[in-house]
């Protein structure tokens, strides 16, 4: 019995020890740091950072009283604004539209955009009206340590023009260099903060005679950026819409991370094709009979959206919406600040990163990815982070579409002076025909906008490193980066996602949908076959009920006629 009592105080001492080796081990794995990580302990953020956020956000009406309880969320629409509008248009709607009765159809949507749009819209200068608006206000108050953990948010109202957003900025710039008494800022723009982070660069650095007098911008980093046009928006805007049934297959399958067996037996039935053909038309039908005049009381009065546009787009969208004399003098304030924008800021936003790195401003761009763009947008196929194309967000990389690749014996497009590759391991972006290839990173599997907090470590290192940081400067901040849960990785060869299929060739090799295209096309044949039988039958049971009938009054007939020759 002693002798059991001490092997078992043996094994259980080595398994104490093997445990605590272990989770030692573990530990010091978990602790671990970078090269990136000691820098960044090591900064020193001097320099407070003003956050440029996006559009976004809830909207009341009902803001000048002191009471909440007649506030009236207007912004996003909620249900509660929605249904009452499509319970009272959605039959007449579509049976216009089905009928081809195309000014009846623009009519109900004129009525159905002033119910939904009607309370969030301005007026013809682009104003809100003052008791509509956010309930948040910009941060003003001092923080230590800045940083973009930490950073001044520049919240605004963005139904607004960029050029007095601008000036907003302008103002929200002061008061924070008063508050923390620091001579310089610095600046991350995300979403279409990027379009009035540039516009305000334009005012106050690019243009400005008399920057260096002040000389206060210390870095900007631009994020997911809308300065060079939103394609889910400037698309619709413009009309220049397309249907396209991969493209709706693969948003579809894109957005529920899986495939939809339904969606792919439609595909390989050819349902889709004649379908969004139809579509099409109608919505030409629409657009050839006045659609756009049906939101100039509503959308057209909002110019913020231009600011998601590029220029070609926005003049396209000039000649659509305000096509008129008569509405050109009634949003002239509205259109003299898109003018200004696209025409002036928007040709100047690569001259502007450049100017700033050749003053010693340092600059960087991240484009996101993963994700198909709107299946009704032009060119559908295109590479983006779900809202803003890759080309468009990094100023000009080559990108596939999300179920493509480059292929594996592409060339970089252009040769860089750094002599370094450029390419994905993904094969699926080309960042050498980027305006700014070494400062610009781009982040595989992030949605817009929503992940930029896992670029916190690049944020302050970009800012307040004591010399500009490149793709090349850390080995765990390569150009390439891949979310893996909470986290930003490096892309390698080593986590690099299957290679994609395209949808076309993906849908023919399933044999599920396959079997379902079967199924379907047999209960579709049995629908249609089903009344046939019937209504056979009921002929049938006619046709023999008349015969019968025929043939008994025949028969009574000759009956009389019998016992007469009788």
């Amino acid at each position: 019995m002693k002798n059991m009592k001490k092997w078992l105080s043996v094994i259980l001492s080595i398994l104490l020890l093997t445990t605590c080796f272990s989770v030692a081990a573990s530990a010091e794995e978990k602790t671990e740091k970078t090269e990136s990580d000691i820098a960044c302990e090591q900064l020193q953020r001097d320099v407070p950072l003003i956050l440029v956020t996006g559009l976004g956000g809830q909207y009341h009406s009902g803001l000048l009283t002191e009471t909440e309880e007649d506030d009236v969320r207007i912004w996003e629409p909620t249900m509660e604004i929605i249904m009452p509008v499509i319970k009272e248009h959605a039959f007449s709607l579509v049976s216009a539209i089905l009928t081809k009765n195309y000014d009846k159809a623009n009519a109900i949507l004129k009525m159905a955009a002033e119910g939904i749009f009607g309370p969030f819209s301005c007026d013809n200068n682009g104003i809100p009206d003052p008791d509509t608006g956010k309930k948040e206000n910009s941060t003003d108050t001092l923080r230590n340590p800045n940083g973009y953990a930490n950073s001044y948010d520049f919240l605004f109202d963005w139904r607004y023009d960029v050029v007095t957003l601008a000036e907003q900025l302008d103002a929200y710039v002061k008061q924070v260099m008063e508050l923390t008494g620091s001579d310089k800022v610095a600046f991350v723009a995300t979403s279409m903060g990027n379009s009035i982070l540039m516009t305000y660069l334009y005012k106050t650095f690019y243009t400005n005679e008399n920057y260096k007098d002040s000389n206060h911008i210390h870095s900007a980093v631009f994020i997911a950026g809308t300065m060079n046009g939103v394609a889910n928006c400037e698309d619709p805007f413009s009309a220049n819409i397309t249907l396209n049934a991969e493209a709706l297959v693969r948003y579809i399958e894109g957005l529920t991370g899986t495939s939809v067996p339904v969606l792919r037996a439609l595909y390989k039935m050819g349902i889709f094709e004649p379908v969004l053909t139809y579509v099409g038309e109608l919505v030409q039908g629409l657009v050839d009979n006045g659609l756009y005049d049906s939101v100039d009381s509503t959308l057209a009065t909002i110019p913020g959206f231009h600011a998601l546009m590029n220029a070609e787009r926005y003049t396209q969208v000039r000649e659509l919406i305000y096509n008129t004399p008569d509405k050109q003098e009634k949003f002239t304030t509205i259109l003299a600040s898109g003018d200004f924008f696209h025409y002036e800021v928007q040709p100047n936003n690569v001259n502007i990163i450049q100017k700033m790195k050749d003053s010693g401003i340092r600059t960087a761009v991240f484009s996101q990815y993963g994700y198909d763009i709107l299946p009704i947008t032009s060119d559908n196929d295109r590479m983006s982070d779900g809202t803003i194309t890759v080309t468009a967000s990094s100023f000009g990389a080559i990108s596939t579409a999300t179920d493509e690749t480059l292929g594996q014996d592409y060339k970089q497009a252009k040769e860089c002076p750094c002599g370094k590759n450029h390419v994905s391991p993904d094969l699926q972006i080309d960042a050498s025909t980027c305006a700014f290839a070494d400062t610009t990173w781009f982040g595989r599997d992030m949605f817009h906008v929503f992940d930029s907090a896992l670029l916190a470590k690049l944020i302050d290192l970009v800012t307040y490193s004591e010399e500009e940081i490149t793709v090349w400067t850390y080995e765990d901040l390569p150009q390439y980066l891949v979310r893996e849960g909470d986290s930003l990785v490096p892309l390698t060869q080593e986590n690099l996602p299957d290679p994609p299929v395209a949808i076309e060739d993906s849908i023919a090799q399933d044999e599920e949908a396959a079997k379902l295209a079967t199924t379907i096309r047999l209960i579709l044949a049995a629908v249609c076959i089903f009344p046939v039988l019937v209504i056979a039958l009921i002929v049938f049971a006619v046709v023999r009920r008349k015969k019968k009938k025929t043939a008994n009054a025949k028969a009574a007939n000759e009956e009389p006629a019998m016992q007469t020759t009788t």
